[in-house]
């Protein structure tokens, strides 16, 4: 038989009919494929189900997960959000960071604001205000430091902002000098008027404006071994001396309330002592400080010292008696201590630290032996050249046993405790300073022994 062709219209419709078969046999041939990865892929992750639930056994890979998952579901989020903005909106530039403050104290939601006053002119003023800066970093301080500097020239004003501070938020503030004249009417020669005058002309004038509720006044010669802290519902019992029932010991700062150092053994009771009953007299006749009791003097005034704390509120309302008490003090007693007197007329600390004001140490007694005093710092202690403190040999610990009759044992400790770790905080200090100051290196040495033979 001789094959027939098929009429054009026949081919055309038997070419569609092998193209859909075509299409048939590949859409089957998708779907198994398809369906065996999905097989695969489901076997794969069900055994990976099956380890997740046993890492979740863990609590820690429990919270290590939802960390992860918010996570992304945040990121997720975000880049959703910017999808939808980027469709709606015309594109903007990235958004400016909010501006920091200079004083980052003021962001760190410390309530207490440290001030501590010198003259420009103090001797050992850049190693004493390092000393105490270092401490404060090294205890974890919170909260703005200010020195409040007095009668600097204005040269001497650039150098003082050119000194290194180690500090995260040391601030200086400048005043007046306030001696010889605390008031115009008045001519005496006493560097501690500096110190409430001064205090009074930084509460009004500091710029920024002091916004910290809770101002601490300190002195430059201090070392803090835990931060300085209050409000903190710490039981306070243990470093308490006077009368009161212990319920009522504790480290609250509120309006009306203030707290400070026990200077008892330096200060005894101050101008309420009977010694000193007609100065006393002179300065508080008709005034409320008159008709405190010896007893309640003791308690609760007139063994006071640095550190003071109080509210802001408080300060600003007792500076001008602070002022007025030191310049009427000093016309009735030359004594040096008339700050501290007049301070405690008008108005007890966590220990934190110790204030360096004194000598420590003699351990071979009749002042003999190493010791601690910071007014026999050498001025050039700072110097890139200069040697660091030799500390005193651990044996003069055990020379105490030897040399220090029972009674005084006890306080013959707390000297020496103080003479070394101050003689080691000082070459801390003092080292960090030079980090920041010495380009082209330093000495170490320790060489500088305090000893008297």
């Amino acid at each position: 038989m001789v094959p027939q062709r098929l009429p054009p219209r026949s081919r055309s419709s038997h070419t569609k009919r092998w193209l859909m078969l075509a299409l048939l046999v590949t859409s089957f041939a998708s779907v198994a494929v398809l369906n065996y990865r999905g097989m695969f892929t489901s076997a794969y992750f069900n055994r990976i189900d099956e380890q997740r639930n046993k890492l979740r056994s863990s609590k820690v890979v429990d919270e290590l997960v939802t960390l992860l998952l918010a996570k992304q579901e945040s990121k997720d989020h975000v880049h959703n959000n910017d999808n939808n903005t980027l469709s709606t909106t015309t594109p903007m530039s990235a958004p400016q960071p909010t501006p920091r403050n200079v004083y980052q104290g003021d962001e760190d939601r410390s309530e207490l604001h440290i001030v501590f006053s010198m003259s420009c002119d103090q001797g050992r003023r850049v190693p004493l205000q390092t000393i105490l800066q270092y401490s404060a970093v090294a205890v974890g301080q919170r909260g703005p430091i200010t020195q409040i500097l007095s009668g600097c020239t204005d040269s001497q004003r650039e150098e003082v902002m050119r000194e290194p501070t180690l500090y995260y938020d040391f601030r200086r503030h400048f005043t007046p000098s306030y001696s010889p004249h605390p008031t115009p009417n008045v001519t005496d020669y006493y560097t501690p008027y500096n110190k409430p005058f001064a205090l009074r002309h930084f509460l009004r004038n500091a710029q920024p404006p002091v916004k910290h509720d809770i101002i601490a006044l300190i002195d430059g010669d201090m070392v803090f071994f835990k931060p300085l802290e209050v409000n903190t519902g710490r039981n306070m019992t243990k470093y308490y001396h006077g009368k009161r029932h212990l319920s009522t010991v504790n480290d609250t700062v509120a309006d009306g309330v203030a707290i400070a150092q026990d200077w008892y053994n330096y200060l005894n009771i101050g101008w309420y002592a009977d010694a000193y009953r007609a100065k006393l007299e002179a300065i508080c006749t008709g005034k409320p400080c008159m008709n405190v009791t010896r007893n309640d003097a003791r308690e609760y005034y007139s063994s006071t010292g640095p550190p003071y704390i109080m509210t802001r509120h408080d300060m600003e309302l007792m500076v001008d008696d602070y002022c007025d008490f030191v310049v009427q003090g000093r016309r009735v007693d030359d004594a040096w201590m008339v700050e501290m007197f007049a301070a405690v007329v008008m108005p007890s600390d966590p220990p934190v630290g110790i204030h360096y004001c004194q000598k420590y140490g003699f351990v071979e007694g009749d002042h003999k032996g190493h010791y601690y005093y910071k007014y026999d710092l050498p001025e050039t202690l700072v110097n890139c050249d200069s040697p660091l403190l030799k500390v005193p040999p651990a044996s003069d610990w055990d020379t105490l046993e030897q040399t220090t009759p029972r009674e005084l044992l006890v306080q013959k400790r707390h000297e020496v405790w103080i003479e070394c770790s101050t003689t080691k905080v000082v070459n801390q200090a003092m080292i960090k300073y030079k980090q920041r100051s010495c380009s082209n290196g330093y000495s170490t040495e320790q060489s500088i022994e305090m000893v008297k033979l």
